[in-house]
């Protein structure tokens, strides 16, 4: 985990948040202001209790990418305003940083919490015995319908974004592939998957 204003990050999800707060406050001007990045399991039951009793929208512990430490919630005119100088920014140059505006996609549209989309890789991965090799894919659809895509081989998984942007994307023609047909889909309690070969 990194820390970036106080509040802790997985590592490689700090450090394009690092960068892009640099970028952002060279270009808006003053600082891209945190309010929350990583909430342990604790942290995610009180804000999904929160929530139940009138607070704001929480996902269910566990499901939270806050709880991944791929998740913030911004502050500021970010957190006020979609259409401020910040947030436009973001908007415009957040993809960049591999970061994204999923609070757009939310019941309740959240203009404070963006997520990290970009490729986590352990640092020494262990050896595959010769007759595991296959690589499979695996499409993970997640409780807050984001699509993310497991490579089981390397040990990766990149978060895609919103499943229906995602889907709508594919329709549009826009540079998505998905390669392999599927094997099979099963659902893994608040979870579905679909995978297929590599």
């Amino acid at each position: 985990m990194t820390q970036v204003a106080g509040f802790y990050f997985r590592t490689d999800a700090g450090g394009a948040l690092a960068a892009m707060r640099e970028a952002y406050s060279s270009a808006v001007g003053r600082a891209l202001i945190i309010n929350d990045g990583y909430r342990d399991l604790a942290g995610q039951w009180a804000a999904w209790n929160d929530y139940l009793h009138g607070g704001a929208l929480a996902a269910y512990p566990g499901t939270s990418n806050h709880g991944w430490g791929i998740a913030v919630d911004f502050g500021g005119e970010v957190f006020t305003s979609s259409t401020s100088a910040g947030h436009r920014w973001l908007q415009s140059n957040a993809a960049r940083f591999n970061w994204w505006w999923a609070g757009r996609d939310f019941s309740q549209v959240e203009n404070w919490h963006w997520e990290f989309n970009g490729i986590y890789s352990p640092q020494d991965p262990t050896p595959i015995d010769e007759e595991e090799d296959m690589s499979v894919q695996l499409w993970l659809y997640t409780p807050t319908n984001s699509l993310l895509l497991v490579d089981h081989l390397n040990m990766t998984y990149r978060n895609l974004g919103n499943a229906n942007t995602l889907e709508r994307s594919i329709f549009d023609g826009k540079p998505y592939r998905v390669i392999g047909e599927p094997a099979w889909t099963q659902n893994f309690g608040r979870f579905k998957g679909i995978s297929s070969p590599a």
